[in-house]
C-alpha cells in the first residue's frame, strides 16, 4: 500500500482567508473580549441576596390581574413582591414601571426571590413566623386587647404578647389607644410563647432614616416635617421616619400652656434643628418653630408708644402683678400698685383672671430688655387729680374712721381718698379714752387743715379743736419737723406736744 502524501499547504495559496478581514476581524474580536470582562466582573461583584437582606429592587413589570409585581435586583436576579406591600395610606399603588423600591428579602425558592415589607407574601407566610424571626422582617399583627403588662396582638392566626413598654418608642399615656389598630412588630421570640416588639422596629427604622437625613440635616439647618403628636411640655414632629420634638418654649414668641394652643396634629410645619443627640438609645432632635419666625421685639417701637393706650388680654397671674399679651409674643406687667386707684391689691386675683381683656397704658417700654411696664389706672380716674378743688382747707366734714394707728386715725374723705388725723389732736380732744371712740368704724368730725396733692396727704383735725389751733400753723410746724429730722412719730408727737401747750398759752 502506497504511503500517503501529505500535503503542505502555503501561505501564499488560495485558502479563502483575507488578511483585510483578519485586521477588522482583530477590533471586533477586542469588543467582545471587553465584553466578556465586564460582563465577568459583573457577576464577580453582585452577590445574590439572602433571606433577610434588605434590598433595592427596580420594578420590571406590573400586571392588571396580578397579585403580584416584578421587580430586578441589580439587573442580574428577578424578583416579586404583593402589590399590597407598595400601597400608599389611601391604599393606592403609586407605583410605576422603572420606579425602585426598597424591601426584605423573605424567601428564596428554586431560586425565585420573593420579597416583602411586612411577611405578606404568600410564599412568605408558609414558614413566616420562623423566617421573620431568623431574618428579623417586620409582620403586621393586630393589637385586639390589652393584659398584664402588655397587649395581646394576632400575628398569623397565633397569639402574641407585646409588652407595653414596646408598643411604642414613646411614654404610652393611654394604652386603650393602640386597641383594634394593625401595626407591624418584629418577632423577639419564638417557640410556646410568642413575644414581639414594635418599639425596636421604630427604633431601627428612625436611625436608618437619620442616617439617610444626615446627609443633609445638621444643627442649625431648616427641616420641615409633620406634627404626629401634641403634648403639655412640646410637639412631636416627624421629620419622615426621624422624630424630633420642639419644646414649648420652642413653638412661639407667645406663652401657650399646652402645645395645642399653637399647632394640630397633621399639620405641616418648617423648624430648625437646635441639636442632634444619637448618644442614647434611639436619637434626639431638638427642634425650633419659632426660630424661623420673625421677633414680634425687632419692631416693638414702632408698635408700641409710652403713654398711649392699647388693649390686651391676660394670660399669667403672678404674686406681683399681672402679665397681659399685647400681640402675639408681647407681653408687659401690670404690676400691683397699677391695678386700681382706689383700693390696695394684694393679689392681681382680686381684680383680675386668666382670659380677661382690659384696657391698659404703657408706662414704660425698655426693648433691649424685652418689659413692658402697664397700667390700669386712667390719669382722669385719679381721685387725687383734682383733689384741691374738691377738698378745700378749712372744710368741715363727716368722715368714718378704716385705721386706728400709732401716729393717728386714717379716715376715708371719699372713695380712694383718706386723711389722718395725728393722735395729739385725739387726746386732746378724747384724753386716754380716745383709742376708744376713735377706733374703726366710729365717724368723726373733722376739719381740712392741709391738702397736698404732690404727697397725696391730707391732714385733719377735729372740729372741736378748730377754735384753739384754726390757723393750723402748729400742724404745719409738726410736718416740717417730722419731715426733715425723720424722727419717729412718738417723739415727734411728744415734741408737739410741748408746742401744743405753748399755743394754748398764747391763746389764754
Amino acid at each position: 500500500m502506497a504511503d500517503k502524501k501529505f500535503e503542505v499547504q502555503w501561505e501564499d495559496q488560495d485558502t479563502g482567508f483575507d488578511e483585510t478581514s483578519q485586521e477588522n476581524n482583530d477590533d471586533s474580536s477586542d469588543e467582545f473580549q471587553k465584553m466578556l470582562a465586564n460582563e465577568s466582573t459583573d457577576d464577580i461583584d453582585f452577590e445574590p441576596p439572602a433571606v433577610g437582606d434588605k434590598v433595592v429592587a427596580k420594578i420590571s413589570y406590573i400586571g392588571q390581574d396580578s397579585d403580584d409585581i416584578m421587580l430586578e435586583i441589580g439587573g442580574k436576579s428577578s424578583a416579586v413582591i404583593a402589590k399590597q406591600d407598595l400601597f400608599d395610606e389611601q391604599g393606592q399603588l403609586n407605583k410605576v414601571v422603572g420606579d425602585e423600591v426598597s424591601a426584605f428579602v423573605v424567601s428564596i425558592i428554586d431560586g425565585e426571590i420573593v420579597l416583602s415589607n411586612s411577611m405578606s407574601h404568600s410564599v412568605a407566610k408558609k414558614h413566616a413566623i420562623e423566617a421573620a424571626y431568623e431574618s428579623k422582617v417586620p409582620v403586621k399583627g393586630k393589637v385586639t386587647g390589652t393584659q398584664k403588662g402588655g397587649y395581646e396582638v394576632f400575628i398569623m392566626g397565633r397569639k402574641a404578647f407585646c409588652p407595653v413598654s414596646h408598643i411604642d418608642n414613646r411614654y404610652v399615656e393611654n394604652p386603650e389607644e393602640y386597641v383594634g389598630k394593625e401595626l407591624d412588630f418584629r418577632i423577639q421570640k419564638v417557640g410556646r410563647d410568642l413575644v414581639v416588639s414594635r418599639s425596636v422596629l421604630l427604633e431601627d427604622q428612625a436611625k436608618s432614616a437619620l442616617a439617610s437625613l444626615k446627609e443633609s440635616l445638621s444643627e442649625g439647618s431648616p427641616v420641615s416635617g409633620k406634627v404626629s403628636d401634641l403634648k403639655e411640655f412640646g410637639a412631636m414632629i416627624d421629620l419622615g421616619g426621624v422624630i424630633g420634638m420642639a419644646h414649648i418654649s420652642e413653638l412661639s414668641f407667645g406663652h401657650p400652656s399646652h402645645a395645642s394652643e399653637v399647632l394640630k396634629v397633621g399639620q405641616k410645619v418648617k423648624a430648625k434643628v437646635l441639636k442632634i443627640d444619637e448618644s442614647g438609645k434611639k436619637p434626639r432632635i431638638g427642634l425650633s418653630i419659632k426660630a424661623l419666625l420673625t421677633n414680634p421685639w425687632d419692631s416693638i417701637e414702632d408698635d408700641f408708644k409710652v403713654g398711649e393706650s392699647y388693649h390686651g388680654q391676660v394670660t399669667r397671674l403672678a404674686d406681683f402683678g399681672a402679665f397681659v399679651e399685647l400681640k402675639e409674643g408681647v407681653d408687659g406687667l401690670i404690676h400691683l400698685s397699677e391695678m386700681s386707684w382706689l383700693k390696695r391689691v394684694h393679689h392681681p386675683k382680686e381684680v383680675l383672671k386668666v382670659g380677661d381683656r382690659v384696657s391698659v397704658r404703657l408706662l414704660e417700654l425698655n426693648p433691649l430688655k424685652q418689659r413692658i411696664s402697664l397700667t390700669m389706672k386712667a390719669v382722669e380716674d385719679d381721685p387725687w387729680f383734682a383733689v384741691e378743688e374738691r377738698f378745700k382747707v378749712g372744710m368741715e366734714l363727716t368722715a368714718k374712721v378704716v385705721e386706728l394707728k400709732s401716729f393717728g386715725a386714717v379716715v376715708e374723705l371719699a372713695e380712694g381718698l383718706t386723711g389722718t388725723v395725728p393722735t395729739f389732736a385725739l387726746k386732746a380732744a378724747h384724753g386716754d379714752s380716745y383709742r376708744k371712740k376713735c377706733c374703726p368704724p366710729n365717724e368723726l368730725s373733722v376739719l381740712i387743715q392741709e391738702v397736698n396733692k404732690d404727697k397725696k396727704r391730707i391732714t385733719l383735725t377735729l372740729q372741736s379743736l378748730k377754735d384753739r389751733y384754726n390757723d393750723a400753723d402748729d400742724y404745719k410746724q409738726y410736718l416740717a419737723e417730722q419731715d426733715a429730722s425723720g424722727a419717729s412719730k412718738s417723739k415727734a408727737q411728744g415734741s408737739f406736744g410741748d408746742l401744743l401747750q405753748a399755743s394754748l398759752k398764747k391763746k389764754s
